[in-house]
């Protein structure tokens, strides 16, 4: 499927149109395990729809803001996410909230390599 420059938001803020490209879970888990790494998080992500990364984004996210403030903040910061767009509840970050603009966001960036890649 070819997409054209304004659907990319679209897309990537709709997992229900996800499975429309073969492969593309697997890009985002890959994405996202490229910027654990590079934010010093010794994990690394699996999923096989976008409901069970959701669910272990989630997790991970909880752990490491239990854990590990820094290396959440500066996962978050290799994701570039901005204070902004960050879901806050009461001062607090509200971990399925959080995980939904993560994955969001590693969408838009895998989708954007394809659009430009070719």
């Amino acid at each position: 499927m070819k997409l054209t420059l304004a659907q990319i938001p679209l897309v990537a803020a709709n997992p229900s149109e996800w499975v429309s490209f073969p492969g593309f879970v697997e890009e985002i888990v890959a994405q996202f395990n490229k910027d654990l790494a590079l934010a010093g998080a010794p994990y690394e992500m699996s999923a096989q729809n976008p409901g069970e990364l959701l669910e272990n984004i989630s997790s991970l996210c909880g752990h490491l803001g239990e854990s590990n403030g820094e290396q959440l903040a500066s996962l978050l910061y290799r994701i570039d996410l901005k204070p902004e767009d960050l879901p806050f509840h009461a001062n607090e970050l509200e971990g399925k909230d959080l995980a939904m603009v993560i994955l969001k966001r590693e969408a838009m960036k895998v989708l954007f390599r394809k659009y430009y890649s070719g």
